[in-house]
């Protein structure tokens, strides 16, 4: 169905047990969609630019799979996502622009928030961070401009420098592991990792670094990381 730009609703079978790659790309006008319990897999793209879908739901036959990357790519309608309960690895370029999209509830098993998922959710309010996740790979929450508060738990092992916060505007608060690592990735990031992943974030006064709390005078920053750790 890929570029149906006039399909606004379409009945799926309950024999259905796999939705390939592009099978809805670009059907814009498309409002509605139930997928069947029995579905097991749905591939990349499968979703994207589907602008007018407001809200969507996985069947729990997925629980375990892996989310594949460019799923809802620039669904700029969509206000809600309900996740399996469970899912596997790498969670990466999931959601980016779907600026409606104000909460998400991430299941266990992910391991890896990948580079874009989150980007330009400007309306996203709440997420959390599974223990599952190790690590938080670049512009995943880049201008998430609703995003007040975020809690990164112990087992996230390493946040990638460039841009990966950059102009959460709104972003007031944040808990990061006492031995959290900003991982360089380019050169733009190479002089103060930390200030590049946090760039423009305006409104962030306080940190807890593991289980203590600072309030910021000024970025937070590759020094005022330094200075939280007493380094």
């Amino acid at each position: 169905f890929s570029g149906c730009v006039n399909l606004e609703k379409i009945t799926l079978p309950t024999s259905l047990t796999e939705i390939e790659a592009y099978a809805f790309e670009n059907c814009s006008a498309l409002r509605e969609i139930a997928i069947p319990e029995g579905v097991r897999t749905i591939g990349n793209r499968a979703f994207y630019e589907c602008k007018a879908l407001t809200h969507f739901k996985f069947p729990q036959s997925m629980r375990g799979t892996k989310i594949e990357s460019g799923m809802f790519y620039n669904c700029i309608s969509l206000e809600t996502a309900v996740l399996p309960d469970r899912l596997s690895g790498n969670f990466e370029n999931v959601f980016p622009n779907c600026e409606s999209l104000r909460e998400i509830q991430l299941p266990d098993g992910i391991e890896t928030i990948g580079s874009f998922t989150f980007q330009y959710c400007e309306l996203l309010e709440t997420v959390n961070i599974p223990t599952t996740v190790k690590k938080i790979e670049y512009k995943a929450f880049l201008g998430c401009e609703g995003l007040r508060e975020i809690y990164i738990p112990d087992q996230v092992q390493s946040i990638d420098a460039y841009r990966t916060f950059a102009r959460c505007k709104m972003l007031e608060k944040i808990r990061l592991p006492f031995n959290i690592t900003f991982r360089h990735i380019f050169d733009e990031d190479s002089a103060d990792a930390v200030g590049c992943c946090f760039a423009g974030c305006t409104a962030l006064k306080t940190v807890i670094l593991g289980s203590r709390k600072y309030t910021l005078d000024g970025p937070l920053n590759d020094e005022a990381l330094r200075k939280m750790r007493g380094r």
